[in-house]
């Protein structure tokens, strides 16, 4: 799930950005590049926020939609860049849990992991992270 991002570049030469769907999810950075990396960032913690506080998560808008928004119109006139943000997927904390799979799906798992050098976690991982990256 991606969301458009405005990127501003303030007078100091710092970069904000901020999303015409999720009102109030901003981030900054020193460049471009920190300040997308930081809008990934705070995209995924944004989210995780409206979910625990049982809100619901708008769904990111087509371009052409924005563009029929009068608010979408006016930020964009100062903004150096509209972008397509997907959220930091990997937060460097490893949860286990407990799945229930169907046999044969289960075994065609663990075939298409050993033939990829991967062990069953490890592929699930990569499959889910690919399948939600879209």
């Amino acid at each position: 799930m991606t969301y458009f991002a405005f990127i501003h570049r303030s007078e100091s030469g710092a970069f904000g950005v901020s999303f015409p769907d999720l009102p109030g999810c901003v981030a900054l950075g020193d460049s471009f590049k920190d300040a997308t990396n930081e809008a990934r960032i705070a995209l995924r913690l944004h989210l995780a926020g409206l979910h625990e506080d049982g809100e619901a998560i708008p769904s990111p808008r087509s371009f052409e939609e924005l563009e029929r928004d009068p608010a979408f119109l006016e930020d964009r006139t100062d903004a150096v860049a509209l972008v397509q943000i997907a959220p930091q997927l990997r937060t460097g904390q490893v949860k286990r849990v407990n799945i229930t799979l169907d046999e044969g799906v289960l075994e065609a798992i663990d075939w298409q992991a050993r033939r990829l050098g991967l062990t069953r976690s490890a592929f699930i991982a990569r499959s889910a992270t690919e399948a939600v990256s879209d």
